[in-house]
């Protein structure tokens, strides 16, 4: 079921269904019924997939932004896109820096992030959501010249 969720391959769909898993047996608690354990669980299932494609989706974006191949020859004005994208980033704060750079760059998830930096899952995605906010009106032009 999660490799047809994720619509990736192997590694990814045991991924998703280790993390459903774990977050299965950390609320295990929380069930009231146990007859209805494998729809609980399928729940979760499925919101780890989608969350998983929406931030593969994201990642995908960004890092056709931010990481040049080396076999790719410069393209026309991209010194300029660059120090764009650098100008904005430079803006955020250190802490929304951070989380960007970790869920987008790097793809952590937000609670692998939350891990790393020692802080709440709450204030990482405050970091993120006003990262996110911050860096769209900054560039908002420049993805206008992208498209």
């Amino acid at each position: 079921m999660a490799w047809r969720l994720t619509g990736a391959d192997r590694a990814t769909a045991e991924e998703v269904a280790q993390e459903a898993f774990l977050v299965a047996y950390k609320k295990l608690e929380t069930l009231d019924n146990p007859e209805a354990l494998r729809a609980w669980f399928f729940r979760i299932l499925t919101r780890r997939a989608a969350n998983y494609r929406r931030w593969r989706g994201v990642r995908d974006r960004f890092a056709r932004l931010f990481v040049q191949e080396v076999s790719s020859p410069p393209t026309p004005g991209e010194p300029a896109v660059r120090e764009r994208i650098e100008q904005a980033m430079s803006g955020l704060s250190q802490g929304q820096r951070e989380v960007f750079v970790l869920v987008y760059l790097e793809g952590f998830t937000l609670d692998q992030s939350a891990e790393l930096l020692g802080k709440a899952p709450g204030t990482v995605r405050t970091h993120l959501h006003r990262a996110l906010k911050a860096l769209r009106r900054d560039l908002e032009e420049l993805m206008l010249e992208l498209r």
